[in-house]
C-alpha cells in the first residue's frame, strides 16, 4: 500500500510542477487535462470491486500494479516539449492500474484484521499512505529539484522498480 502510495505521490508532484511552469499552457487549462486522472481512477475503482468479488483480490491486485508498471515506463517517453493532451494520454495507465489495485488490496488488508482491531488498522492505514505520500513529495521533489528531466526519470525509475517488487509479493496472496 505505501509503495503505491509513493508512486502516485510522486507522480504527483513531478505531474503537477510542470503545470506551474508558465510557459507550459494557462493554470485553467493544465487543471483541465490533470482532473482526467482522478475521474479515470474512480471509475476504475468500482469495476476493481466487483473483479475482486468474483475472483478474489489477488487478480486485481497483480493486474493493477503491472499497468501502473507499464504507466510509470510510459512516462519516460514524456519530454519538456510534450504538450499536455499525450502527457495526460501518458498518465491512464498509471491511473487505471492503480485504481484497479487499491480497493480490493485495502479490502484484503482490513479483511485480515480481526473485528475489535479494525479501528485501529483502519487509522494506521491512513497514517501509513499520508506518510508515504509526504515521503514521495520529498524525496522525488528533492530529486526533480536537482534538474527537472533527470529527477523526474530517476522518480519514474525507482517508482517502477519497487512497484515491480511489490508486485511480486502480491503473487503470494491467494487466489481466491
Amino acid at each position: 500500500m505505501d509503495r503505491l502510495n509513493i508512486d502516485t505521490g510522486g507522480a504527483a508532484i513531478t505531474s503537477t510542477r510542470r503545470a506551474d511552469d508558465p510557459s507550459a499552457t494557462d493554470m485553467a487549462r493544465t487543471s483541465g487535462h490533470m482532473a482526467f486522472g482522478p475521474l479515470l481512477l474512480a471509475a476504475v475503482n468500482i469495476a476493481s470491486a466487483k473483479v475482486a468479488a468474483r475472483y478474489g483480490p489477488r487478480l486485481p491486485i497483480v493486474t493493477g500494479q503491472l499497468v501502473a508498471v507499464g504507466g510509470l515506463l510510459l512516462l519516460l517517453t514524456v519530454g519538456p516539449a510534450t504538450p499536455l493532451p499525450p502527457l495526460a494520454v501518458t498518465l491512464v495507465p498509471l491511473a487505471l492500474g492503480c485504481g484497479f489495485s487499491l480497493p480490493p488490496l485495502i479490502a484484503a488488508m482490513m479483511e485480515a484484521m480481526p473485528a475489535d482491531r479494525a479501528g485501529t488498522a483502519a487509522g494506521l492505514l491512513n497514517a501509513v499512505r499520508r506518510t508515504a505520500g509526504g515521503l514521495a513529495i520529498a524525496v522525488f521533489g528533492s530529486l526533480v529539484a536537482g534538474g527537472f528531466a533527470t529527477g523526474l526519470r530517476t522518480s519514474l525509475l525507482v517508482s517502477a522498480v519497487l512497484l515491480t517488487v511489490t508486485t511480486a509479493a502480491s503473487l503470494r496472496l491467494p487466489r481466491a
